[in-house]
């Protein structure tokens, strides 16, 4: 029984893992986004001085 136990909490420890390594991922990927929006932001106003 306890060894069950056990492996339900591995499980959950292995799963907030998982979710907060999802969560790094996304965050990460919205910061790219908003680095690409801002690029694309700066080119068009260079486009737009020449």
């Amino acid at each position: 029984m306890s060894g069950g136990k056990e492996l339900r909490t591995g499980s959950k420890d292995q799963d907030s893992t998982v979710k907060a390594g999802s969560i790094k991922v996304n965050t990460i990927l919205d910061n790219l986004g908003n680095a690409k929006a801002t690029i694309s932001g700066s080119q068009i106003k260079a486009a737009l001085y020449q």
